[in-house]
């Protein structure tokens, strides 16, 4: 829990101070009429107002690299972020040779963090790239590691986060911390990700406890994670009516031996259970008709005698399905038979 709130606290400081401020004009723009309408903006309080004095500005001098860019972040900050793509993208490619734009680095960074808040993070991962190759100092350098390590991550792309993220910590002593606590929950996930791997072998093959078991690691690491219990729901079921079938086959093959050795009450007892379990369990209701009218020849007194004898057996056997079903029959015909 505190490695996440870290998280948080990194973001806020690393995006919410000079990168998503507005500049003042770093270089003397060629129209007067633009400089005016773009120390109009600066003065300005009201957002909107600072907006339209910039727009009056870019009118003026449509590569004004400042003007635009503070038009981008204050449309981030607004929430609009087509907008705000649109004026940064235009910012950052306004003066692509000039060495006097300083600025490409802040740039970039906002436009990455825009395309990210779109969804895009293929688009978001290509700009901080991007940043990567103009960031100069090593404050700068760090923050655009940070930002793309964080990307990766959002993308699934562990290994190379990491290496990202381990690379950036080194750059600025007081970020550190924030770097160790994202490479932290960047390795949580990529164990996540192999015991899920093992997980899907385990479900695959069809070892349901070796799938519980890893999937039991998986809730140790993430509570959330939820990918694997419908399939994990799944084949329990599927384990069960497959352990059920056995156990059925099992009752008929003991069934037909029970007949095959003369054992007719045997045979009848094993089929009446298969038959409460699954009635129309392959052909155990023609048997049993079969046996029944076979049994009905008996005098009464030995099939009372035979189901006497195997609900004790079953008793003993800790049987107790089998033994009700005897002695069951046994209490039907005479209720006070051997204190039955």
């Amino acid at each position: 829990m505190k490695a996440k709130e870290n998280f948080s606290l990194a973001l806020l400081l690393l995006l919410c101070l000079p990168f998503v401020l507005p500049v003042r004009l770093s270089a003397q723009a060629r129209n007067p009429r633009a400089e005016n309408w773009f120390r109009t903006g600066v003065e300005e309080r009201d957002s909107q107002k600072k907006i339209e004095a910039y727009l009056k500005a870019i009118e003026y001098e449509p590569l004004f690299v400042e003007a635009l860019f503070n038009v981008g972040v204050l449309y981030r900050q607004a929430g609009k972020f087509d907008l705000a793509e649109t004026y940064l993208r235009r910012a950052y490619e306004a003066k692509p040779n000039d060495p006097t734009n300083k600025i490409r680095p802040k740039i970039l960074l906002n436009l990455a963090a825009v395309q990210r808040q779109l969804g895009k993070l293929p688009d978001a991962e290509a700009t901080l790239h991007r940043a990567e190759r103009v960031a100069v100092d090593r404050k700068t350098r760090s923050k655009v590691a940070f930002e793309l390590g964080r990307v990766l991550y959002e993308q699934q792309k562990y290994q190379e986060a990491l290496g990202v993220l381990q690379d950036g910590k080194t750059l600025d002593r007081t970020t550190q911390s924030f770097f160790s606590n994202l490479i932290q929950i960047v390795q949580k996930e990529m164990q996540v990700q192999r015991l899920y791997r093992q997980a899907q072998q385990a479900i695959a093959r069809g070892d349901l406890a070796a799938a519980k078991a890893v999937n039991t690691k998986i809730k140790a690491l993430k509570p959330t994670f939820s990918r694997l219990d419908e399939q994990i729901a799944h084949l329990d079921s599927v384990t069960k009516t497959r352990a059920e079938k056995e156990f059925l086959q099992d009752l008929y093959n003991l069934a037909k031996q029970h007949t095959a050795a003369g054992n007719i009450v045997q045979a009848i007892n094993t089929y009446e259970l298969i038959e409460q379990k699954h009635p129309n369990f392959m052909d155990v209701r023609t048997k049993l008709q079969d046996l029944r009218k076979l049994q009905s020849k008996k005098p009464a007194e030995k099939t009372l005698e035979e189901n006497y004898t195997l609900g004790v057996q079953a008793l003993k056997a800790k049987n107790w399905t089998g033994a009700i079903i005897a002695l069951e029959k046994v209490k039907a015909v005479d209720p006070n038979y051997l204190k039955v």
